[in-house]
């Protein structure tokens, strides 16, 4: 099987079901269907066929749901974007992973063409919404034609998603439809989805978390996700989800924070129909999970994961114990094991490296071999990095996260990317990134400057540098300037001490 077969499956025998629901529009599973065969069509007309990548840049939306099972459905490969990059992190990513084109919204045109325009292979780029000169979502469908017809197998490549790379260049998780759809069915047992739920994808869909838990999932077990464009407020949040009784909600713990301390009638919390949500990315606060729980009286249920394991490893399980502090156990068809120091097995809640093994962990890095064979060994087992141990009854605790790695509200933030920014300044001699963690859940990104002898550096000179090659969330919030970075005896920064200063 592959995703689209899947979904097939699942509109010949509803078609009439409804699957999406985007600004009060409801789309059948037939509706979507056709759409999907149609724009497909028209992409085999400009070219795209097996093994070719296409870049995809919109906000959530039925045309980035369209478009990615469009490129799949034909064997070729999406590549999805962060719509909050700068066209310098875009450049490096079309360029490593060769896109032939690139679908996107129509806000996002300019940046696009920019960033494609030293790229020979480049065919097309197809605007969501009118631009100027591109072709037009709308025009590429092929309507009363017949589709075509690919053979397109489980092991077959389906994504590059990009993750911040600890030597400062992003690295391309490769993620075949096997991957993907091994996690989908491991993710439906685990949170018991039942024929009547009703999802909430409000976390971004180029998010590995959102697209596998909120899209792929719901998609494939044939029953509605409310597509929500962008973080809003709250209070229409809520309106929402009760007008459409959303009863499985995914998202990181700055959300579960805001929405338990937005206000609500108490008409309005007894008509809630939300049975379980679901919380990652980030160390879950426990002040955030008691007031969350509290209020709304339903299970915050936390878990963990990452991009390359497609992306959910552990979740606290529905309906048993659901540990505070705790990733939770294994979701079925995924293993994990820690590693000491000695490359033995731990025991006894010993700590060490986090190993995962599965069905839903990735091909490998693409063009990057050296990378591959870094996280991955002969077993199939995928070195996370991160460290932890696992108490009794196989409860995963993350004690620390991989080296210099932030997540600020859900996404990864290596320091070397922010580095090598701010060392663009001429007067900078050294700096040292490192993540703050907030009463929320979420982390700041700070940082410490350390000036070339006689000069002095505007902190307003640094922000704007990084605001020109950075996206946003990952500009720093606190830029501290010092005369000297505390280091050990081979002069490494340390920064544990910066973390606590």
């Amino acid at each position: 099987m592959n995703l689209y077969a899947v979904l097939e499956k699942v509109a010949q025998k509803s078609p009439d079901a409804t699957a999406l629901i985007y600004k009060d529009k409801k789309t059948t599973y037939g509706e979507l269907l056709s759409t999907i065969d149609c724009f497909s069509t028209g992409l085999a007309r400009l070219g795209v066929s097996k093994g070719d990548k296409v870049a995809l840049m919109m906000r959530n939306s039925p045309e980035f749901v369209i478009t990615y099972y469009a490129v799949v459905r034909l064997g070729a490969v999406v590549v999805p974007l962060n719509s909050t990059l700068k066209q310098r992190e875009v450049e490096y990513i079309l360029a490593n992973s060769g896109v032939i084109g690139a679908i996107v919204q129509a806000s996002f045109v300019p940046m696009i063409e920019a960033s494609l325009a030293n790229l020979a292979d480049i065919r097309f780029i197809i605007s969501s919404g009118f631009a100027d000169r591109m072709m037009l979502f709308e025009d590429i469908m092929a309507k009363h034609s017949q589709p075509v017809t690919v053979d397109v197998e489980e092991s077959s490549l389906a994504c590059i998603l990009y993750t911040s790379g600890t030597t400062g260049k992003p690295k391309g998780a490769m993620l075949s439809h096997g991957n993907l759809l091994s996690n989908v069915s491991s993710c439906s047992q685990t949170f018991v989805v039942m024929p009547d739920d009703v999802f909430m994808c409000l976390l971004p869909m180029y998010h590995s978390f959102a697209w596998t838990c909120c899209v792929l999932l719901p998609l494939s077990e044939g029953i509605p996700t409310v597509i929500i464009e962008s973080i809003q407020a709250f209070q229409d949040i809520f309106t929402q989800i009760i007008k459409y009784r959303v009863s499985l909600f995914c998202g990181v713990p700055p959300i579960f924070s805001v929405m338990a301390r937005v206000p609500l009638e108490p008409e309005s919390l007894s008509r809630l129909t939300l049975r379980i949500c679901a919380v990652a990315a980030s160390p879950l606060p426990m002040a955030v999970k008691d007031a969350f729980e509290n209020k709304f009286g339903i299970p915050l249920v936390e878990g963990y994961g990452f991009t390359e394991a497609s992306p959910v490893v552990p979740l606290n399980p529905i309906g048993g114990e659901n540990r505070a502090g705790s990733a939770g156990v294994s979701i079925p068809g995924v293993e994990v094991k820690i590693k000491l120091e000695d490359g033995s097995d731990a025991t006894d809640s010993e700590v060490g490296e986090i190993y995962v093994r599965g069905g839903n962990v990735m091909i490998g890095y693409y063009n990057d071999p050296e990378a591959t064979r870094e996280a991955l060994d002969e077993n199939g087992w995928l070195h996370t990095g991160d460290i932890g141990r696992i108490q009794p009854g196989g409860y995963l605790e993350i004690v620390d996260r991989k080296k210099d790695m932030i997540i600020v509200k859900g996404l990864n933030v290596y320091s070397r990317e922010v580095e090598d920014v701010l060392m663009m300044h001429p007067d900078v001699e050294e700096c040292a990134v490192v993540g703050i963690p907030d009463e929320q859940g979420d982390e700041l990104v700070k940082a410490f400057v350390t000036a070339r002898d006689g000069h002095t550096i505007d902190k307003s000179e640094l922000l704007t540098l990084c605001r020109e090659h950075l996206a946003s969330y990952k500009i720093p919030r606190q830029i501290i300037m010092t005369t000297i970075l505390p280091k050990n005896s081979v002069g490494k920064i340390l920064k544990r001490e910066l973390r606590t200063s």
